[in-house]
């Protein structure tokens, strides 16, 4: 990066000034130079956030304008592509010919990756670890591996995007209906002969799940009570949130081949004995319903599926939990069962990317726009539900990304002031520790998508357990039409 032209713009002391301010409500002194009309260098953020998050991230760009004077950052809303990433995706991609791309836009590991294809992503890896305006120690100390680690995971060496709203999967199940139930007269090793507990089910593996937890429930079910109540004729012990997640996840916790980079092309390697193994134990699993998923069940999202007891168990993600309200307090939070290895929560969601425009000047200050907007002092006011006078709109709650947020006084406050004590509590807990959140959501899956999906789907359903093979081979070849 050549720094000769970056300091033509900014005072030695205005550099430093933004290192140490941008972490703090301290006023920047501007420079009367700065001021100056065409010293100001604009700059365009592209994204899709609707329903109040618009006037969030126009809150905190008003700010950064004025303590940064010479940079003049334009949110724009893309209200076309409300909530839809597709659309949001084919509109930066259609604006790169004619060359009025934005220069930050929010994306998806998906959408990342297909601009990496265009050539139009800035590596950020200079910016990030620079001595003078990067994020110094914080990159490496603060931010938490798992939501960072897809930055760096696609094609091209280097750092290409960077945590923005971002969530992860948790285990949500009927407290009312599996706490304090005893199950040693159907499997006395359960729990050590004691009544179910949350520490029981905080340590679960998907072994004891399949092999012990479930058949004692389904045997309680079928002889003792009635626990679980079937909806149009569908019920299970626990239902996943898609069957994308459930692959993926399964896949990443069991150490099995799904897809990978090698000689700069995605590799397809989910077409093998071992995959097809476990879509044929997962078939059964769902003819004895032990697991389903919302796409075979038809469960809602919003988990009215568990107050019901039509599954006692849902993995779901925490951007979910704005369906909560402060009645639903019979609904505990856990996290997801663990396989081989010490693996348990997939990390989602958006991620914030820039792209190049061949100018020193709107690269630098989309930079800055973007570690203003990642500070904890920003970050709390769109990881929940913003700041109070936008309490009226219905704003998912998003996992913190870095290891400070956690001890930030307002973001606690602000999520405490909504969710019951429990709920809360138990959601708290949840997150202080990601030691074993992993991020397996390869940027070519998207793009595939519904041919996984498909797979899943016609694995899982099938009576003929022979065809999954043939499934496989097929979703390969679709695969490797869609990717290479």
């Amino acid at each position: 990066m050549k720094r000769q032209k970056l300091f033509n713009i900014l005072s030695i002391s205005l550099l430093f000034s933004l290192v140490f301010t941008s972490c703090n409500a301290t006023k920047v002194e501007e420079d009367d130079e700065i001021k100056e009309e065409e010293n100001v260098t604009t700059i365009y953020f592209w994204h899709n956030l609707g329903e109040g998050m618009e006037l969030v991230i126009e809150d905190i760009t008003n700010t950064f304008n004025d303590k940064f004077g010479w940079i003049n950052v334009v949110p724009v809303f893309q209200d076309s592509a409300f909530l839809d990433d597709d659309e949001l995706e084919i509109m930066v991609i259609t604006s790169i010919t004619p060359k009025f791309y934005p220069d930050i836009v929010i994306s998806t590991p998906k959408s990342t990756s297909d601009y990496i294809d265009y050539n139009v992503v800035l590596d950020m890896t200079d910016y990030i670890y620079d001595e003078d305006y990067g994020f110094g120690e914080e990159y490496n100390n603060d931010y938490i591996d798992a939501f960072v680690e897809q930055g760096s995971n696609y094609i091209k060496e280097g750092i290409y995007s960077l945590p923005f709203l971002k969530y992860t999967q948790g285990l949500f199940y009927n407290k009312d209906v599996i706490l304090g139930l005893d199950l040693s007269s159907f499997d006395n090793t359960i729990n050590n002969s004691k009544p179910l507990d949350e520490n029981y089910l905080f340590s679960l593996s998907w072994d004891e799940f399949f092999n012990k937890l479930a058949p004692a429930l389904m045997q309680y079910n079928e002889s003792v009570e009635q626990i679980i109540f079937p909806r149009n004729g569908q019920s299970s012990v626990l239902t996943f949130g898609n069957n994308n997640w459930l692959l993926s996840s399964f896949l990443k916790q069991y150490e099995l081949p799904f897809l990978s980079y090698k000689n700069r092309k995605t590799s397809i390697d989910f077409n093998n004995e071992n995959v097809e193994e476990l879509l044929i134990r997962l078939n059964n699993y769902l003819k004895k319903g032990y697991i389903s998923t919302t796409s075979i069940s038809d469960f809602n999202l919003n988990y009215r599926s568990l107050i019901s007891s039509n599954t006692l168990f849902y993995i779901g993600d925490n951007s979910s939990l704005y369906f909560l309200n402060e009645f639903d307090d019979n609904i505990g939070v856990s996290r997801i069962f663990k396989g081989s290895n010490d693996l348990s929560s997939l990390v989602e969601g958006y991620n914030l990317s820039i792209l190049d425009h061949e100018d020193e000047d709107r690269a630098l200050a989309s930079f800055l726009f973007i570690k203003y907007l990642l500070d904890d002092t920003n970050s709390y006011k769109y990881l929940n539900f913003g700041k109070p006078e936008y309490s009226n709109y219905i704003r998912p709650i998003y996992s913190p990304f870095k290891k400070s947020t956690l001890d930030n006084t307002q973001y606690n406050e602000s999520y405490n002031s909504k969710y019951n004590g429990y709920v809360y509590a138990n959601f708290k807990d949840f997150i202080y520790e990601y030691n074993d959140t992993f991020y397996c959501n390869h940027p070519a899956q998207g793009r595939i998508h519904d041919t996984l999906d498909k797979l899943v789907y016609d694995s899982l359903t099938t009576e003929d357990t022979s065809l999954i093979s043939s499934f496989l081979e097929d979703a390969e070849k679709e695969a490797k039409q869609i990717l290479l």
